[in-house]
């Protein structure tokens, strides 16, 4: 089973999950899933890439849009390390 890709609905949900994330956070992490601030989709769900924000090293993310599948047209932030070109 693979896992599915998390992505951040807007910027305050990506700066929530970074820093969550920073501090090795679960609770806070899952509170924003439970929250609907963070969705999954199935791993290579095909994207749109819409935009790119680098950071330092791991803290580089992409805004894609959903292009297929139950949430076709959301989109969200994901950590850029997680969009694969085909």
């Amino acid at each position: 089973m693979v896992a599915p890709a998390f992505l951040a609905v807007n910027d305050a949900a990506r700066d929530e999950w970074s820093k969550a994330a920073s501090v090795h956070d679960d609770v806070g992490f899952f509170g924003l899933v439970y929250d609907g601030r963070v969705f999954t989709v199935a791993n290579m769900t095909k994207v749109l890439l819409l935009e790119h924000k680098g950071g330092w090293m791991a803290d580089t993310w992409t805004q894609v849009r959903i292009m297929d599948g139950g949430k076709f047209g959301a989109s969200g932030w994901l950590r850029a390390k997680f969009v694969v070109r085909e």
